[in-house]
């Protein structure tokens, strides 16, 4: 399959899950202990990709450690920078529902990002791909989720709920486009240097997002065995494919 059209179609995983998840939730939210339940499983798969894709094929390429640190450092700098040019905009998502723009916004940058790595994943290796694809579409449909019952919450009308989620759709596919076209076919030294930044970015998804997220409401013991059962599923479906 031509890589334009494998990256439109693997676009089509995490536009239909904001998408999805976002209407899911407009119509019945997640109580607050269900929401942790799922962004404790949503970290575990993600941490499974890190582990199984990401790191294997850093470590397998032979890479030079400076060619890790320059992107790792870029990886790390950049969330944190998104993370501050989203909070000098909004303070947080409860807010941000008060203006569909700073809501899209604040989204947006997240999905974006998240696109961005499935492309890269699939320009270095289509089972790559595939397995980051699977791990951040459960998490963008979580978000979505998150999204839909915020603005639910916030007595946001339907219509305004799914106008705003329509235009959550673009970021991801403008994502998995810039991330397979740009990296497609790169010399070995720029591969090493953004398998490192994916890894980064997708540490700081788990450690920085997920799991605070997650830990905003009151912490189980089964909500703790989710990200663990996340992890495991992901990891064993490596195994097979």
């Amino acid at each position: 399959m031509p890589l334009l059209a494998q990256l439109l179609l693997y676009a089509l995983v995490p536009s239909l899950a904001i998408f999805t998840g976002g209407v899911i939730a407009s119509y019945k939210p997640l109580s607050p202990k269900n929401q942790s339940l799922v962004q404790h499983i949503a970290a575990g798969v993600v941490f499974a990709a890190l582990v199984g894709e990401v790191l294997p094929d850093l470590t397998s390429s032979h890479p030079n450690p400076l060619l890790i640190v320059a992107g790792f450092a870029a990886g790390v700098i950049l969330m944190l920078g998104m993370r501050s040019i989203i909070e000098s905009k909004v303070k947080s998502k409860q807010e941000a529902v008060k203006n569909p723009l700073n809501l899209i916004l604040i989204v947006g940058i997240d999905i974006l990002i998240d696109g961005f790595l499935i492309g890269i994943g699939l320009a270095l290796g289509e089972i790559n791909g595939t397995l980051i694809a699977v791990a951040l579409g459960i998490e963008i449909l979580f978000l979505g989720m998150a999204t839909g019952a915020e603005m639910h919450e916030g007595g946001v009308p339907r219509k305004q709920i799914f106008a705003t989620l329509g235009a959550l759709v673009v970021p991801p596919i403008v994502g998995v486009l810039a991330g397979g076209l740009i990296f497609s076919g790169v010399s070995h030294d720029v591969v090493v240097v953004v398998l490192a930044f994916a890894a980064a970015a997708l540490l700081f998804l788990v450690t920085e997002e997920l799991l605070v997220e997650a830990h905003a409401s009151a912490e189980t013991p089964f909500a703790t065995a989710m990200f663990f059962a996340g992890f495991l599923i992901l990891y064993i479906l490596e195994l097979i494919f």
